[in-house]
């Protein structure tokens, strides 16, 4: 059976998600990874820099290379998918069949990354709000806020102080999807192909930044089209 291995957004965990889980059976095997600082792994020291991110899930991802597998990075995770697959090629190792990335425009059109996780709390929140899809139970209550800020924290500094390298294309071809109504362009979408030796892009008509979670069905008929596809 064919591998799905998960990547979860900034602020998230593996318990995303848990609707995948059930959802890319009995086709896929799925299974979510999980940086520190978070879920089963909250007494552990949070990362904020990408390289240590990715150091991190391919200490995790090892296990799983002796057979086949795909990746889906959401997000930040989608970042962290590219990190790692360009980590694999490096040491000659088994490489992903395919990639997903979803909801995160190609490391190409940083430049103007809006930078948010210097800034004090009230700023702060707003910058995460401005990202869509935050659930209002988190801005409401200062107990959530305060023990989900240093986690968001870390992982937006992780991501505002990456710096992309020049490309070269990974011989491993990748399916982008964002939502039409997310901070991506369709030009920042189509710029993974600088990457990838192969890309597909996906817009969703009605998607924001977290369309993965919303539109779970959707997202699901595309990976597993594509993976039959691919086999």
């Amino acid at each position: 059976m064919m591998r799905i291995i998960l990547l979860h957004h900034a602020g998230g965990d593996k318990y995303s998600f848990r609707e995948y889980m059930d959802l890319l059976k009995p086709e896929l095997m799925p299974i979510a990874l999980e940086l520190p600082g978070r879920g089963d792994r909250f007494g552990e020291p949070l990362l904020d820099e990408m390289e240590d991110i990715t150091n991190d899930l391919m200490q995790q991802l090892h296990p799983y290379l002796d057979e086949p597998y795909v990746i889906l990075g959401n997000s930040m995770g989608a970042l962290a998918a590219f990190l790692l697959t360009k980590s694999l090629v490096m040491n000659d190792l088994s490489l992903p069949k395919h990639i997903f990335l979803t909801s995160r425009r190609c490391p190409d059109s940083y430049a103007d990354y809006a930078k948010i996780a210097h800034l004090d709390a009230s700023l702060f929140w707003e910058g995460i709000q401005k990202y869509g899809g935050c659930p209002q139970a988190l801005i409401d209550h200062p107990e959530l806020r305060e023990l989900f800020e240093p986690i968001l924290r870390a992982d937006f500094k992780a991501l505002e102080n990456f710096t992309p390298e020049k490309p070269f294309k990974m011989p491993v071809s990748a399916t982008v999807i964002y939502g039409t109504k997310d901070r991506i362009s369709l030009a920042e979408a189509e710029g993974w192909s600088n990457h990838f030796k192969d890309v597909q892009v996906i817009p969703h008509q009605d998607g924001g930044h977290f369309f993965l979670f919303d539109n779970a069905p959707f997202v699901i008929n595309i990976i597993k089209d594509t993976i039959g596809r691919t086999s």
